[in-house]
């Protein structure tokens, strides 16, 4: 590993001192727009600069609401193919008694988010539900409800969506679900099942709630395909009011969202071939302090992504913690599970679960991350 270009500011053993690490890989774009602006930002925070393009302001940085790490471990890889580039950093050098960190809804293995101490996380899980209910926003890949239209229309009986209307008809119930008036529209995230398209409980619930809904049908199953897809188109102007609810939400967090964390609170590591380059973008910058580490061609990974790379997120979670090992006092290990006040015997993701997110019921009882003086602690969320 080389390290000889720009020496830590702080001793390595005092960034580590328990051992527990938080790494943000993230993609070469978004780390060049990094180093740039010096700091690490959320989507709210780029979204105030001056002169930010909306193309810019969704290359995000860290996160929507607050900034993604993968905590001691690492399950999840976005970045560049052949090109991954991260942050490293542990919770006692990152977080000052203004920030926290939460278990976010739809939250990966070992998935944590930074943000500051004051934000509504009951709230922001609320909106992320709205948004999956919706399909105005899926984890895995750029669709959603429009998507799965067109797949409907195009496709007709052979689409996804017709597909799991048929076979989950028995399982979706909305009467528990959602809790729908003129003036309030609330999701319960834990009845939902990530199993089903989003646009399926969408058209389950026009079907039960659009002014345009067939009276003689009460069920997305009794309708055919080229009802659904008139129904959907006239329901536009309902849902439009219904997911004002989501903005109303947004408003009420607006004030503590935005999130600017320092880059030299990072280590920045990239590809050992890569050193030179990245150093000429250090230089460039004019930003002082910052921390450049390579990692060696053996550590490398060459194919980001969710699912089917468990040997590249293993390779690469070794030479972290080999590194975090030898640069570490090791005072107080705190593991995922005890953040999420799970016994050491159950497992994080159900065996037959289709795609890894912690199940919500996880998620709803996890604890915070604090700092109390130069300690990390678990905190009962009280928001």
């Amino acid at each position: 590993m080389n390290n000889n270009f720009l020496k830590s500011q702080v001793a390595l053993s005092e960034i580590f001192l328990d051992g527990n690490f938080l790494v943000h890989c993230t993609e070469v774009e978004a780390l060049e727009n990094i180093i740039k602006d010096g700091a690490v930002k959320n989507v709210a925070s780029l979204g105030k600069d001056n002169g930010q393009s909306q193309e810019r302001k969704w290359k995000m940085h860290g996160g929507e609401y607050g900034i993604s790490f993968s905590y001691n471990k690492i399950s999840v890889l976005p970045g560049t193919p052949g090109r991954i580039v991260f942050l490293l950093t542990s919770p006692e050098f990152l977080l000052e008694e203004t920030l926290k960190l939460f278990v976010p809804f739809r939250a990966s293995k070992n998935e944590l988010q930074l943000s500051k101490i004051d934000v509504d996380i009951t709230a922001v899980h609320q909106i992320d539900a709205l948004l999956d209910f919706f399909g105005l926003r899926n984890l895995m890949k750029p669709v959603g409800v429009i998507a799965e239209m067109e797949e409907l229309e195009r496709e007709k009986e052979k689409s996804r969506i017709f597909k799991q209307v048929k076979k989950y008809q028995a399982k979706i119930n909305l009467k528990n679900i959602i809790s729908f008036t003129n003036s309030t529209f609330r999701i319960n995230p834990e009845l939902i099942d990530e199993k089903i398209l989003a646009g399926v409980y969408y058209l389950e619930f026009l079907c039960h709630y659009s002014p345009w809904k067939l009276k003689n049908k009460t069920h997305v199953y009794e309708y055919a395909v080229g009802e659904l897809l008139t129904l959907e188109k006239n329901s536009i102007p309902f849902t439009q009011k219904v997911v004002k609810e989501i903005y109303l939400l947004e408003k009420k967090i607006a004030a503590n969202i935005e999130l600017s964390i320092p880059l030299n609170k990072f280590l920045i590591f990239v590809p050992e071939r890569e050193l030179s380059k990245w150093k000429e973008v250090i230089v460039n910058s004019n930003h002082q302090g910052l921390m450049l580490f390579s990692y060696p061609e053996t550590a490398s990974i060459n194919k980001p992504g969710w699912e089917g790379r468990q040997n590249d997120s293993a390779r690469l979670s070794r030479f972290i913690r080999n590194f975090i090992k030898s640069n570490s006092q090791c005072r107080r290990y705190i593991s995922y599970k005890k953040i999420l006040q799970l016994d050491k015997s159950i497992a994080l993701i159900p065996p037959k679960q289709a795609l890894e997110f912690l199940p919500y019921q996880y998620v709803k009882n996890a604890g915070i991350i604090i700092k109390e003086g130069d300690q990390v602690v678990i905190r009962k969320n009280d928001r």
